[in-house]
């Protein structure tokens, strides 16, 4: 599964990150699914000891935090539908169209 943040939403002066927008994707055997979403950040105040400025955030840092704020259940819940969107387009169940357009 491939996470990555699409954008952030953050306080200024201090550029404090308040929601993150991100996205879990993956592609396989030609077959390509994502789920969106956005979640909120606790904010941080700059003189928290462990703050770290937005110009130096990565984009591993804030999908850990994404992670870390959804909790193990529901980052499992998002892949599992990513998963199960990839399995559908690979092992379709239905189809449309009529018999004699070829």
């Amino acid at each position: 599964m491939n996470w990555n943040i699409a954008q952030l939403d953050y306080t200024l002066p201090e550029c404090c990150v308040q929601t993150a927008h991100w996205r879990v994707s993956k592609t396989d055997g030609g077959a390509s699914a994502s789920v969106y979403g956005t979640i909120s950040i606790p904010t941080k105040s700059v003189s928290d000891p462990d703050f770290i400025p937005y110009d130096q955030l990565t984009e591993a840092q804030v999908v850990q935090w994404v992670k870390d704020e959804m909790g193990a259940d529901q980052v499992a819940a998002h892949e599992a539908a990513v998963q199960a969107q990839i399995d559908s387009q690979l092992n379709p169940t239905s189809a449309a169209g009529v018999p004699w357009a070829a």
